[in-house]
């Protein structure tokens, strides 16, 4: 069926540019240490403080979600200031997210570099010494012919099938890992399977 087919061949790889190195990662650790905290349209009283970009109980889809604009939650003013934002400056805050460890503290920034060609910085981001890639999804072609690519979260894996019995079209990952969770399942689902037609 068409549901459980891989998008995995419509997915490409490449590698993720910065435009100054030096200024994107300065704008990046601004945002980073920004406070969020007058970012509501509606004012709650007695909320809690706003969680940092790094704190471990801000999810990376918390993340995304906070840098993107969005008339019915925030003010007019975040909302401009969040399009002012660099598209490779946000996808640098979302990287330094996705890598992030609590034990580097605030000294996050020597984990990634960009070689120097000719004496002068590079473009393409490394981390660890390691070329960084990024992902993106190739949805159709624009009228001149060129695909139409969309960048992926950074924490995106492409769903893999488990198991598909094909006489009777069900897909069982979720009865494989419910029989790993619930041994006690299996006598039910074996019961199940026997009486089935």
């Amino acid at each position: 069926s068409e549901i459980s087919k891989s998008i995995s061949d419509a997915i490409i790889s490449g590698p993720v540019f910065v435009s100054d190195f030096h200024n994107d990662f300065d704008l990046a650790e601004a945002i980073i240490n920004k406070d969020f905290a007058g970012r509501f349209s509606i004012k709650i009283e007695n909320s809690a403080p706003s969680r940092g970009i790094l704190d471990i109980d801000r999810s990376l889809g918390s993340v995304i979600k906070l840098l993107t604009p969005c008339k019915a939650d925030f003010t007019d003013e975040y909302n401009e200031w969040l399009k002012n934002i660099p598209q490779q400056v946000k996808e640098l805050v979302l990287i330094i997210k996705r890598f992030y460890k609590a034990h580097w503290g605030s000294d996050w920034r020597k984990r990634f570099n960009v070689d120097l060609i000719n004496g002068e910085p590079g473009n393409i981001l490394r981390y660890r010494e390691q070329q960084m890639l990024t992902q993106y999804l190739r949805i159709g072609y624009t009228k001149d012919g060129s695909w139409r690519t969309f960048g992926l979260r950074k924490d995106f894996m492409p769903a893999a099938k488990i198991l598909k019995c094909l006489n009777m079209g069900w897909i069982f990952g979720s009865l494989i890992s419910l029989i790993l969770k619930l041994p006690q399942a299996l006598p039910i689902l074996a019961t199940a399977w026997a009486t089935h037609d």
